[in-house]
């Protein structure tokens, strides 16, 4: 029995939506943490513990949605990495052991996000 193969038009497609994975995580990560869960700029480190309370406090449902969203697309980052992987082992070839590391890592990172 024969193989199914990919064609080419959607392989193309499929590494293609990988590789946008890296830029969509690496905007929405920073527009969700930093903007949206007010994280940049920290809060200063003279504030008193009241003033951090009232600060998360205040922002709570903020903060929550910004860190949702990070969780959202923190699974992008799992694309690329795939991506990047494949591409280390076409260069190494398949006795290559640095394409395994980056995919290893890729899904470490992705399970710390």
């Amino acid at each position: 029995m024969k193989a199914v193969a990919y064609d080419v038009k959607t392989n193309f497609l499929i590494w293609r939506v990988c590789v946008w994975g890296g830029p969509i995580f690496l905007v929405a990560m920073l527009g969700c943490w930093a903007g949206l869960g007010k994280f940049f700029p920290p809060p200063p480190s003279y504030w008193s513990a009241d003033d951090l309370v009232a600060f998360y406090s205040g922002n709570n449902l903020q903060i929550r949605a910004g860190m949702v969203g990070v969780m959202f697309f923190g699974a992008f980052y799992l694309l690329w990495s795939s991506v990047l992987s494949r591409i280390i082992q076409r260069i190494e070839g398949p006795e290559g052991v640095l394409a395994n590391i980056e995919l290893m890592g890729g899904v470490t990172t992705t399970m710390v996000v």
